[in-house]
């Protein structure tokens, strides 16, 4: 399972880093996945705006790009983990 979290939190930062709108590329280079423990993944960009473009101000509307990396990788990292348990 401890493999499982590790693949899976890589496929959400490479696939939020694809998926990131870039202007300087400072906010794509800032997101990075950590493994604080051996079951945890967290993946977050490291800059102050970064909120920003995920749920937009009034001014700006919302560009997410950490939420829709994380729902393509659930059911890729729910099948592992079901064959992981299983094993």
């Amino acid at each position: 399972m401890e493999t499982v979290v590790r693949k899976c939190g890589l496929l959400v930062e490479a696939y939020a880093k694809q998926v990131v709108p870039v202007d300087t590329g400072t906010l794509k280079n800032s997101i990075m996945a950590e493994f604080p423990d051996r079951f945890t993944a967290e993946i977050a960009p490291h800059t102050e705006y970064a909120i920003y473009v995920e749920y937009g101000t009034r001014y700006m509307a919302a560009r997410p790009y950490m939420r829709p990396a994380a729902e393509r990788v659930r059911p890729v990292f729910l099948e592992a983990m079901d064959k992981a348990a299983g094993e």
